[in-house]
């Protein structure tokens, strides 16, 4: 990745979301890998204790939205996380409940 290049992915359209305390989208669905890399590298661990937690559920469920207008045969989340649910308003459960029923897989 160090490249910019994701190797084999030239034709899939990635994004990123972000989460601690909260969910957010770092990158739409996009086809600019090299962008992707670039925020990759930029990411960091908070230092805002009020930013502080793991949102597990509302960041799959957001991810769930950015991927349910996505016209693409296969839909995939891959979820980086560091520990438990410890924040946020939706259960890990219930988001990947939601991602299962619209043909989501999560790994």
């Amino acid at each position: 990745m160090g490249d910019g290049v994701l190797k084999g992915r030239s034709n899939d359209m990635i994004g990123m979301i972000r989460f601690a305390g909260y969910a957010d989208t770092t990158s739409p669905l996009t086809f600019d890998h090299l962008n992707l890399t670039t925020l990759a590298a930029g990411l960091e661990i908070t230092t805002n204790p009020e930013e502080d937690g793991t949102a597990i559920g509302d960041a799959l469920t957001l991810a769930v939205s950015r991927l349910d207008d996505a016209d693409a045969k296969s839909k995939i989340i891959l979820l980086l996380t560091d520990g438990s649910n410890t924040a946020g308003e939706e259960s890990p459960l219930t988001a990947a409940s939601l991602a299962k029923t619209q043909g989501i897989k999560i790994y």
